[in-house]
C-alpha cells in the first residue's frame, strides 16, 4: 500500500496558510525568519493539521492568485469511458512498496525479542534468506542486551557485500548513537529506495533539521535545509516508513517547504528555483510561456494578479521542471512533487471499487471553470447539476485515461470519500492552487 499505510488516511491536511501580499508582508517575514531558525522550526508549529482548526488550501507564502479569466477549453467528461490503464506491474516500482516480512521480523516488530531469537537460531529456509536472518538475530540480541554478541553479528553482515549490508551498516550507527552525517549519506546513497536507504534518509534529514534549528538565519543554512528537504522527500517515497514517522516528515515538510519554496526572497539550487528578472514589455503570460510554467504559477508565487502590470527590473520566482502528482486509492490522498521533492499533500474523493483506474496518465488539457459533458448532454458551468467544481486538469484523450481527470467539486462533503464517477476530486481551493502550480505534461500516477 502506498506510503506504508494499512488503514486510512497517513497524513492529516497540511499546515497553515500563510499570505504574503506585496512587498509589506515579505519583509515581515524577512524579519521574521532572522529572529531564529528556533521558532520558525518549533514542532509545536507544524505538528498540527487541519482538524486542529488552523490549516487552509491556500499556498503558504503565497498570495491567492486571481481566478484565469477564459477557458482553456477541452470537454470533461468524467466517467464516460473507463480507462484501460493497469496496475503498475512491480511492487518495486511503488512509492513505499510492501515487502513480505518474515516471521522473525514480525516478533522483532511486536518486541518478542526472544521469541525471535528462537526463531532465528532454528531458521531451516533457503540460504537466499541467511543474511536477513541474521539481521534478525542481531536484532533480537540487541533487545536483550547481547550488545557484544549484537555488534559481531553486524559487522559480519556489514563487511559481506550483501543487499542486508546496508542494513548491517545503519544498525550498527544506530547502537552507536552517533548519527554520522557522511555514514548516512553514504547508505543512503548505495540502498536508494530500500529500507536502509529509506531510513538513512530519514535519520539524516532529522540530523540536519536540528542542526539548522541551532542557527540564527536561514541563509546560515539554507544548504543544510535543501538537503533535509531532499532526504525527508527520498523517505516519503521509499520503505517499509512508519505512519508516525510520515506525519513528522510531511509536517517539516510543510514548514521547510514555507521557508524555500513558497517564499518569493528565497532561490531554491536543488532542485533549482528560477528568478526572472522582469525585462520592458514582458507580461506574467509571456514569462510564464518562456518558462514553460502556468501562468496562475507565476503569480501565486510572487503574490500577485495573473494580469498584474510588472515593473522592469521586478524579480520573480518560478519552479520549472518536472511535476508528478500520487494519487492513493486505499488513503484517499495525493502527494505532490516537484522534481522528485515534496510539495504538497492533499485530500481527494475517488470512485467505488475499480471505478478510479490505476496506472500512470498524463495531464493534458487545463480548464478553468469547466462545463460537463454526461451521457451526450452538456451541463455549463454554474448549473447545480455540474459537478466539476472550478477546474478540470484531464488526462491524455488518446490513452487509456480518456475521460478522467483531476477536477474541483461542488461536493465537498464528497471529499475525501468514493462518490465520484471515476475521477479524482478535491476541494474548490486545494484544486485551484494545483492548478496554478502543477503544468500541462504532469505525470498522474494512481496506485493502491
Amino acid at each position: 500500500m502506498l506510503y506504508g499505510g494499512r488503514q486510512g488516511s497517513l497524513f492529516g491536511r497540511l499546515g497553515p496558510k500563510v499570505v504574503l501580499a506585496g512587498s509589506m508582508a515579505a519583509a515581515a517575514l524577512t524579519v521574521l525568519l532572522f529572529l531564529g531558525l528556533r521558532t520558525v522550526f518549533g514542532e509545536r508549529g507544524v505538528a498540527r493539521t487541519a482538524g486542529s482548526g488552523d490549516a487552509a488550501s491556500g499556498a503558504p507564502g503565497a498570495t491567492e492568485a486571481a481566478a484565469a479569466p477564459s477557458r482553456a477549453g477541452g470537454s470533461p467528461r468524467e466517467g464516460e469511458t473507463k480507462a484501460a490503464g493497469g496496475a503498475l506491474d512491480s511492487a518495486a516500482s511503488l512509492p513505499l512498496a510492501a515487502r513480505k516480512m518474515l516471521p522473525g521480523e514480525e516478533m522483532i516488530g511486536a518486541g518478542k525479542a526472544k521469541e525471535a531469537l528462537a526463531w532465528a537460531e532454528s531458521f531451516s529456509g533457503p540460504d537466499s534468506d541467511r543474511h536477513k536472518v541474521l539481521l534478525i538475530k542481531a536484532r533480537a540480541m540487541a533487545q536483550l542486551g547481547r550488545t557484544a554478541e549484537a555488534k559481531q553479528t553486524l559487522e559480519s553482515i556489514a563487511s559481506a557485500n550483501v543487499p542486508e549490508s546496508a542494513e548491517a551498516r545503519l544498525e550498527l550507527l544506530r547502537m552507536s548513537g552517533k548519527p554520522d552525517v557522511a555514514v548516512l549519506r553514504e547508505i543512503w546513497s548505495s540502498d536508494g529506495r530500500g529500507r536502509a536507504g529509506t531510513q538513512a534518509a530519514m535519520m539524516l534529514a532529522d540530523s540536519l533539521w536540528e542542526n539548522s534549528r541551532r542557527k540564527a538565519s536561514v541563509s546560515e543554512c539554507a544548504e543544510e535545509l535543501e538537503e533535509c528537504r531532499r532526504a525527508y522527500s527520498a523517505a516519503l517515497l521509499g520503505r517499509d516508513i512508519s505512519r508516525a514517522d510520515a506525519d513528522r516528515i510531511i509536517a517539516r515538510m510543510d514548514t521547510l517547504n514555507r521557508v524555500l519554496i513558497f517564499n518569493k526572497a528565497i532561490e531554491t539550487s536543488n532542485p533549482k528555483s528560477v528568478v526572472h528578472t522582469v525585462q520592458s514589455g514582458e507580461s506574467p503570460a509571456s514569462i510564464a510561456a518562456k518558462y514553460k510554467v502556468p501562468v496562475g504559477q507565476v503569480a501565486r508565487l510572487n503574490g500577485m494578479a495573473e494580469k498584474a502590470v510588472l515593473q522592469v527590473g521586478q524579480r520573480l520566482k518560478l519552479l520549472p521542471g518536472k511535476w508528478r502528482l500520487l494519487v492513493n486509492r486505499s488513503s484517499l490522498d495525493m502527494l505532490v512533487f516537484w522534481e522528485d521533492t515534496f510539495i504538497k499533500k492533499y485530500p481527494v474523493g475517488i470512485g467505488p471499487g475499480d471505478a478510479t483506474p490505476l496506472g500512470t496518465f498524463v495531464i493534458t488539457k487545463k480548464t478553468v471553470n469547466p462545463d460537463w459533458y454526461y451521457n451526450g448532454q452538456r451541463i455549463p458551468f454554474g448549473n447545480p447539476k455540474n459537478i466539476l467544481g472550478t477546474r478540470w486538469m484531464g488526462f491524455d484523450p488518446n490513452g487509456p485515461g480518456r475521460g478522467f481527470g483531476v477536477h474541483g467539486t461542488s461536493e465537498p462533503d464528497s471529499v475525501p470519500g468514493r462518490k465520484s464517477k471515476g475521477c479524482i476530486r478535491m476541494l474548490n481551493p486545494d484544486v485551484e492552487e494545483l492548478y496554478d502550480l502543477a503544468p500541462t505534461g504532469t505525470i498522474v500516477e494512481i496506485v493502491d
